[in-house]
């Protein structure tokens, strides 16, 4: 438990300050950009490498510390993410190449994009066997600066170089190209000459099951974004991109690293961790609680306020809160699927993936019908369904192996309070909301203080 409060933290910290560093650079961007060419940072570069980096990874990071449950082969992992993105990164650059908008020096920030990725992928040398063994320390302080740096520099290359689209895909080029290379330089000046064992037929059999899920996995998160691409005007695109940056930014710097958490912990532990798991769970559920409950009425003056006209469009605000009105979606299937994830065994998460891929392939189809119908709104409430059945797919796992545990979700009158600001917030208006977000947030706090109390405990520093 003591590494699991470790790793957390760690995992947290990391996660918060470069995701705030960039999404604050970010935010510079907007008023530099019009929503066209900041739909390419984004939304486009974005897509092809975290593609790279997820299809090369995910499953890898999985697979190892799953592995470490029995016997410790970390090591043997620690290549694979550079082998599996070698070996994808051609059909990526194809497809993003034949995709290309019309843009001068858009191709030129593609490659540098694409031989960023690879060099982050080096990183994982280092990662993979430390994530493992939950010693998360030197990839969240590489994580981190790199974060920093690579945020900083291109604002001020953007501010001061930017004259035309063409510099301009120079400067997003040369960040992500500048991110790996600065993974790579400090993971080696923190952790000096990496430990290589080469994989076995073993640890390469392991991945068949992460490997399926990990296509899935991206075809879920990013297939929004591809089909966006393909039936959306380019200006709908940054308005996506930037709405969808702000909602992430409570998804990746709150949700994702207890993701990562349970996950690693479920994975260790012979025994599912039945207290961690609902404390946890009931956490990332009130944070989304409160924004599909008040952020579709708070959030559009905000938006108005901090980006002015140029991005305070109606299209902005729906698209905004029907981001806001998914995030309980997104929050319960993130934490639940990493039970499944971690405690199945082979055969049986193999049939899973199997009920996922037809979840998937449903989401995808409703994606393109609705997202035509509605543009990005119907694309996202298309996702918040999907999110929905695969959340309830992973309850199920987790109520067979650990009995009825109710104990996950809030309390039931908070529950029916938030669906009654949910559906009456737009009749009560601004002022109204904006009074009652306070009163909901004391309630919260004096109904779960057995819970924060619980939380304090958990994560205080022990004497000794």
């Amino acid at each position: 438990m003591e590494s699991f409060i470790g790793f957390w933290s760690s995992t947290f910290i990391s996660q918060f300050l470069s995701r705030i560093l960039s999404f604050a650079s970010n935010q510079i961007l907007v008023r530099l950009l019009e929503p066209e060419l900041f739909g390419i940072w984004s939304v486009r570069l974005s897509l092809i490498n975290e593609t790279i980096i997820f299809w090369a990874r995910d499953g890898v990071r999985k697979a190892s510390a799953k592995a470490g449950k029995e016997e410790a082969t970390y090591y043997r992992y620690s290549l694979l993410p550079l082998v599996i993105g070698f070996l994808i990164s051609p059909v990526i650059l194809f497809l993003s190449l034949r995709a290309a908008p019309e843009i001068d020096g858009y191709m030129v920030a593609v490659f540098m994009t694409v031989l960023g990725s690879l060099l982050e992928l080096v990183g994982e040398i280092w990662a993979v066997p430390q994530l493992a063994q939950l010693q998360p320390k030197p990839t969240s302080r590489v994580t981190a600066i790199s974060f920093l740096l690579k945020s900083v520099i291109t604002v001020i290359l953007t501010k001061t170089l930017y004259t035309s689209p063409y510099e301009l895909m120079l400067i997003f080029g040369f960040a992500h190209l500048l991110y790996g290379v600065l993974t790579v330089v400090l993971f080696f000046i923190i952790c000096k000459k990496p430990y290589i064992e080469y994989p076995t037929k073993r640890e390469i059999r392991s991945l068949r099951p992460f490997a399926f899920q990990t296509i899935l996995q991206w075809l879920f998160s990013q297939g929004e974004r591809m089909i966006l691409l393909m039936i959306t005007t380019p200006a709908q695109i940054g308005v996506y991109g930037l709405v969808s940056d702000l909602c992430a930014l409570v998804a990746r710097i709150i949700f994702a690293p207890i993701e990562m958490s349970v996950y690693s912990l479920c994975a260790s532990q012979k025994n599912a961790p039945v207290d961690v798991i609902s404390i946890l769970t009931r956490v990332v559920l009130y944070v989304a609680l409160f924004a599909a409950s008040f952020g579709p009425q708070l959030g559009p003056p905000l938006l108005s306020i901090v980006y002015g006209q140029k991005w305070s469009t109606q299209e902005s605000k729906d698209v905004l809160s029907a981001f806001c009105r998914v995030m309980p979606f997104i929050a319960l299937n993130g934490i639940s699927e990493a039970f499944p994830n971690a405690r199945l065994p082979q055969n049986r998460l193999e049939i899973y993936n199997i009920f996922l891929a037809v979840v998937n392939a449903s989401y995808l189809l409703m994606t393109y019908l609705f997202g035509k119908l509605n543009g990005p709104v119907g694309a996202i409430y298309s996702n918040g369904v999907a999110m929905s059945v695969r959340s309830a797919m992973a309850l199920y796992v987790i109520f067979s192996e650990c009995g009825p545990l109710w104990s996950v979700f809030p309390n039931p009158a908070l529950l029916l309070a938030f669906g009654c600001i949910s559906v009456l917030g737009s009749r009560l208006g601004l002022k109204i909301c904006a009074a009652l977000l306070p009163v909901f947030g004391a309630t919260v706090l004096f109904l779960e203080r057995n819970t924060i109390k619980y939380v304090f405990d958990l994560f205080k520093p022990k004497r000794g």
